[in-house]
């Protein structure tokens, strides 16, 4: 059985090599008719492999040339609009003291630290929170900053406004307001919500809004919370300071 699976496996393989040596005898005199043209389109072929190949690598090399040009404009855009954004900054400082060195002339002052800026306007609400554990209010204050004064510059102090012994008087209620800290244990916080409206040099109306309120770590805020406190100010009733007493504010703290 073996010598016979044997035999017939010899003859096949001798068939094949009879085949194979047919097809290479074929190939051969092929070759020997038309060596130089086997090796034009074999040096053709190689040529063009490589050439695709090249190109291929070209062509990958100036896309990644083009993503890289394409951050480096990116990049460059915001510098520009860095570049030509205006930085709005407000400070308050005190330019009168009494003998006890409360202030008594008090001035708020609008900036620009960055592009300049032109047709430009400014607002200062001023509001007091009051705070206990478990409530917390706002109050509007008219007319805190009574006077004000434009510069009317492009950049730097934009606009100053003064009151007198304004602040004072809250002084005098957050003193009668320790005295009755067992009873009440209120905390008074004074802020002001400034509006900024202007136009850049591309002729594009922008506002920006700016308070200094203690939980805030930037003074830059946002539309939707400035709308919150224009609502405040718009709806409630609102103090002002020569009329800003310690009863008038028990009163309204527990006005329903």
């Amino acid at each position: 059985m073996k010598r016979r699976y044997y035999k017939r496996f010899s003859l096949k393989l001798s068939s094949i090599n009879k085949i194979a040596k047919r097809y290479f005898i074929a190939i051969k005199r092929w070759y020997s008719a038309n060596r130089k043209l086997f090796w034009e389109i074999f040096l053709s072929t190689a040529l063009i492999t490589y050439f695709t190949y090249r190109q291929t690598n070209i062509s990958e090399q100036q896309l990644q040339i083009s993503l890289q040009q394409q951050k480096i404009i990116e990049y460059q855009h915001v510098i520009d609009v860095y570049e030509h954004t205006p930085k709005f900054n407000f400070s308050i400082y005190c330019d009168k003291e009494d003998s006890t060195t409360r202030c008594l002339t008090e001035t708020i002052a609008i900036e620009n630290r960055g592009c300049p800026i032109k047709d430009f306007s400014t607002e200062v609400y001023s509001f007091i929170k009051v705070k206990t554990d478990s409530i917390e209010k706002i109050f509007p204050i008219e007319l805190y900053f009574s006077v004000g004064r434009m510069s009317y510059e492009e950049k730097g102090v934009l606009a100053a406004y003064t009151n007198t012994y304004n602040l004072k008087r809250l002084g005098e209620v957050q003193d009668e307001t320790f005295k009755h800290v067992e009873t009440y244990g209120w905390l008074i916080e004074r802020f002001h919500l400034v509006e900024v409206n202007y136009r850049d040099y591309a002729d594009k109306e922008h506002t920006v809004f700016l308070c200094n309120r203690e939980d805030k770590l930037d003074l830059k805020i946002s539309k939707e919370e400035a709308q919150q406190l224009l609502g405040i100010y718009a709806d409630s009733k609102r103090f002002t300071t020569y009329a800003f007493t310690f009863d008038s504010l028990v009163t309204a703290m527990f006005k329903k």
